[in-house]
């Protein structure tokens, strides 16, 4: 049973596996990252080395590590059989493949849970032991061959991107913020079109939502329209990727002092659509092209 881990590489995988390992009751006792310039760490007390570096980088990593007999070295391409771990395994320790089929991104989905994990090794306890370690992190394991292993890998990769295209049609959170009506009738938005009467759109504080669409609600009408203009109070202020909080309830705004603590503006037929008597709390969300307003349940 695997009780410690070591875990060698420095990009988004590596970090996943830091974050969940211990949930999983394994215990990290060494990290290491190419990039730090040293050597690799002293490596005989763990139960499995995790090589999380990139597929052209596992060879050279796996000759440079000290392990032993009955420790068990693995990598996590999906792409490659256990050849790379050849160093390894003369000296003898059990090698073996976990290929986590989830991507991995820098503010992408955390954790494992609900994945699967394609699995080969070298020997039936070292894939008893993966396949554990698997079910440990909420995982179905799947056991492959290396001679399987291009199937896999081409059933992997359109999995991922199934996945990938599942998951960014999906709506986003809930924001629950106050908003305002934008009015500026006549005026330019920050997406350089015209504010009209019947234009309906509305505004957030930061530009990396600009032509995004969001679905907004307020008690039991909902809308869905584009992010055309930036604000209110803040253009700085993506607040939805923090902690749902805008800077304009901390009293911070980018050209004054707020007077309100608004985290949306509303166009006026956005407003005049929703029923807002005056400005009021709405919740919003960012959802995909095309996306059909559900009712409230």
């Amino acid at each position: 049973m695997i009780e410690t881990a070591a875990v060698l590489g420095g990009g988004a995988v590596a970090r996943a596996f830091l974050e969940a390992l211990p949930g999983a009751g394994v215990r990290v006792l060494a990290s290491w990252h190419r990039r730090s310039g040293l050597q690799p760490p002293p490596l005989r007390d763990v139960d499995v080395v995790l090589l999380a570096v990139t597929d052209a980088a596992i060879a050279e990593v796996c000759g440079r590590i000290d392990v032993g007999p009955g420790q068990l070295v693995v990598h996590l391409a999906g792409a490659l059989g256990l050849s790379p771990l050849a160093a390894a395994r003369r000296r003898g320790a059990r090698t073996g493949s976990f290929h986590p089929l989830r991507p991995f991104t820098r503010d992408g989905a955390r954790g494992f849970s609900g994945f699967a994990a394609g699995i080969s090794a070298s020997d039936e306890s070292a894939a008893g032991d993966l396949a554990q370690l698997a079910l440990r992190l909420g995982m179905t394991p799947l056991l492959t061959a290396d001679k399987s292993r291009p199937l896999y890998h081409a059933a992997a990769v359109l999995a991922a991107l199934a996945w990938t295209i599942h998951n960014a049609r999906q709506p986003g959170p809930w924001q629950h913020v106050l908003a305002t009506r934008e009015g500026m009738i006549g005026d330019l938005t920050s997406s350089r079109t015209i504010i009209r009467a019947d234009s309906r759109f509305v505004a957030l504080p930061h530009p990396r939502a600009l032509g995004r669409m969001v679905e907004v609600r307020y008690r039991d009408r909902a809308i869905v329209v584009p992010v055309l203009d930036v604000g209110p109070w803040n253009v700085d202020d993506a607040y939805w990727e923090r902690d749902g909080h805008p800077a304009s309830e901390r009293g911070r705004g980018f050209y004054r002092t707020p007077v309100n603590t608004a985290g949306i503006d509303l166009s006026d037929a956005v407003f005049a659509a929703l029923g807002l008597p005056d400005n009021d709390v709405v919740d919003w969300r960012f959802v995909h092209r095309n996306y059909v307003v559900w009712p409230r349940l």
